[in-house]
């Protein structure tokens, strides 16, 4: 693509950029190339060409994907994928939330209405998603900390059960076993956090 790059070469690029992906996986513009992103004029003309012909599908500001036909009609992008797309498009540490962590080791009765996650905001964000509803919630530094590592379950279960719960604390750490429990004990957490990893007993 040259400095002189003509709308219809950028639109013909970003098509076939597009389809080479999965289908159905939203990408975000900065997740694109760096020839386009030199001309991110004649880009954004090219998503909105594309999404106007039904070549593409834009799930929010920013982020598009090939979209999925069914005989239900377009199919949604799931959840994760999404915020995914919103992290790298707004350079967000985005991390599991302990809620979910909770829920899926069956340490907890409640079923959740939304998918959380952990981010570096302020306050929520909460996003309506054609595929559900998804809740972006303010996170300690400790708990960013270990996105993205072995620890990141634990670090996060144990910050949403708190230091008033040690008995499922300790189960928390016994069902997700020892490497994650090696992998938090390098990290700078609470003291009532180690504490509790290395009061837990151990797993084989």
């Amino acid at each position: 693509m040259s400095g002189t790059a003509s709308p219809t070469s950028i639109h013909s690029q970003v098509l076939r950029f597009m389809r080479a992906k999965p289908a159905g996986v939203p990408l975000s513009v900065t997740e694109f190339p760096a020839r386009f992103q030199r001309h991110k004029a004649a880009l954004h003309q090219a998503l909105s060409r594309l999404v106007r012909a039904g070549e593409l599908t834009r799930v929010m500001r920013g982020i598009y994907m090939v979209p999925v036909n069914t005989i239900f009609g377009d199919a949604p992008p799931p959840v994760h994928s999404v915020i995914k797309a919103y992290a790298h498009l707004h350079h967000l540490q985005v991390g599991v939330h302990g809620a979910v962590v909770v829920n899926e080791l069956g340490l907890s009765t409640q079923v959740p209405g939304v998918t959380l996650y952990n981010a570096p905001i302020q306050g929520r964000r909460v996003f309506n998603l054609p595929a559900g509803r998804a809740v972006l919630t303010h996170a300690p530094k400790h708990v960013l900390a270990a996105v993205g590592t072995p620890a990141e379950p634990l670090v996060a279960g144990l910050s949403y059960l708190g230091r008033r719960q040690a008995g499922l604390a300790s189960v928390l750490v016994a069902r997700l076993g020892e490497a994650a429990r090696a992998a938090a004990q390098e990290l700078h957490l609470p003291r009532w956090m180690h504490r509790t990893l290395m009061a837990a007993p151990a797993t084989a």
